[in-house]
């Protein structure tokens, strides 16, 4: 209403005009309710509101980030009742942010500060790895609309990422506003998980099971595993794990009593539907992530609290049977068992990749090891690493190894010895851990795509930016809780 009232003024018009152009718009509303239904009246009532966020966003472009981040946690789910080209809509509306953002600059003749992303280390260490991808359009087997889709899962996101923090986003209030944007992501991904659990599943979801096979990996012996609104429940585990872990070590460092108790309930929720999902790749999760806590903390209580957890976890999970009643409990026990049947159907398909892969050592292309124009076997990948191999070869897998380690000992360096207010490092760090906890578990599964690899992206870039951020910090940071965009 602000908006328009502003608006109004600036066209000179009293109070009276307003008053009846007002009664004029609730009577056409009502007209339209009477012959069109609610839904057309809705969206004309909405209309002036949709007009003043639309020129929000056009007046600050990289502000579509934060929808381009809620459409990304949904679109998987959004998919399953809709057929969508999810790969296609989430790479032109980036094209659409940077375009925006570049006329604008144009427009009014503002400068953006590109060097702030080109001297990022983050920056050059993922554009070596899209370069190579790019190079891998030579290869025979690629066509160029697959590899289109497929380059931005790869890499194209985590440089429009790291370009967008890098520039608009290097305040630590851009990083509470993340926080709150995905603990709300989060909230509602583990109130469907318990719809699903305690009401039933709805009639997509229903066809994705009965029909399209979901059943047969997620109503198994040991239970149903529960998938909310992400493509499987593998996707939905690890991506409760790792809100699990961030959100716990964040509600120690927030200074704020009920801000505290907010993200301790999100953590408890996203423990929960970490667990309904009954998936054991994901236990990777949290002890990967804990352990990258402890590493990150720089302070002697932090670690100790963390290796008392860690040691604690494993000891409950492998060397007792307390709980095994517990179907829940059971099942993430069973991710400490090396004989365990999918474990070694996951280590036979491997080696018969092995077999395969020996004569491509630049893979069969990006986004072509399910396509039918490639005579393959068809073998389940099952793993983000086996993925990478496959596509892009082994040379592809070492480049790519190489430069995430490269890229996460760097960011363990700016946490250690960058970063110096206590509550900066310790969000940060669980930031961090928490994208490396993330990263190690897709191993198990093929977790990075929507909405993780996003997840994981962003909250490295921020660690990258964190010595500017903890520069700049000041306590009003914490006090300012209206205008979070840096």
């Amino acid at each position: 209403m602000k908006g328009i009232n502003d608006w109004l003024k600036a066209l000179k018009v009293s109070i009276p005009i307003k008053i009846i152009l007002l009664f004029i718009g609730v009577i056409f509303m009502y007209k339209v309710y009477m012959s069109r239904g609610y839904l057309d009246a809705f969206l004309l009532a909405s209309l002036p509101l949709i007009l003043i966020i639309i020129g929000k966003f056009v007046a600050n472009p990289y502000k579509l980030f934060y929808v381009y981040f809620v459409l990304n946690y949904f679109i998987m789910g959004i998919n399953r009742y809709h057929s969508l080209k999810s790969g296609l809509i989430m790479l032109v509306f980036s094209i659409i942010i940077l375009v925006l953002i570049f006329v604008k600059s144009c427009w009014n003749r503002e400068n953006i500060p590109i060097k702030n992303c080109i001297l990022n280390p983050m920056f050059l260490i993922w554009l070596i790895w899209f370069s190579y991808c790019a190079l891998l359009l030579f290869n025979p087997n690629v066509y160029f609309f697959p590899w289109c889709v497929g380059i931005g899962n790869y890499a194209f996101y985590a440089l429009f990422t790291i370009f967008l923090i890098s520039i608009f986003f290097r305040s630590y209030k851009s990083v509470r506003f993340f926080l709150f944007l995905w603990s709300i992501c989060t909230f509602v991904a583990v109130f469907k998980a318990c719809w699903q659990k305690f009401h039933g599943f709805d009639y997509a979801e229903k066809d994705w099971l009965f029909v399209g096979g979901g059943a047969r990996t997620h109503i198994i012996y040991s239970g149903i595993r529960y998938f909310s609104l992400f493509t499987d429940a593998a996707n939905f585990g690890t991506s409760m794990g790792m809100s699990l872990i961030v959100f716990m070590i964040v509600a120690f460092y927030t200074k704020g009593i009920y801000e505290k108790i907010y993200y301790f309930i999100i953590a408890f929720g996203a423990g929960y539907g970490f667990m309904i999902s009954g998936t054991r790749s994901a236990m990777m999760v949290p002890f990967a992530a804990l352990a990258s806590y402890v590493a990150f903390s720089g302070k002697i209580k932090p670690m100790i609290s963390g290796l008392t957890v860690i040691i604690g976890l494993f000891v409950f999970l492998n060397l007792t049977t307390i709980g095994n009643s517990n179907p829940l409990i059971r099942r993430m026990r069973s991710a400490f068992d090396t004989s365990d049947a999918s474990l070694n159907v996951r280590l036979e398909n491997q080696k018969k990749f092995k077999t395969y892969m020996k004569d491509l050592p630049f893979g069969v292309g990006i986004q072509m090891d399910s396509d039918p124009r490639i005579k393959m076997p068809i073998i389940a990948t099952d793993s983000w690493f086996v993925k990478i191999w496959v596509e892009t070869g082994i040379v592809g897998l070492i480049i790519h190894l190489t430069l995430m380690a490269i890229l996460f000992a760097w960011g363990g360096y700016i946490l250690l010895f960058k970063i110096h207010h206590r509550e900066v490092r310790g969000v940060l760090a669980a930031m961090f851990a928490g994208a490396i906890g993330l990263f190690a578990s897709s191993y198990g599964n093929e977790v990075m795509g929507f909405p993780n690899g996003l997840l994981v992206w962003i909250c490295e870039a921020f660690v990258f930016v964190g010595p500017y951020i903890d520069e700049h910090f000041e306590e009003t940071d914490l006090k300012q809780n209206n205008d979070y965009a840096g």
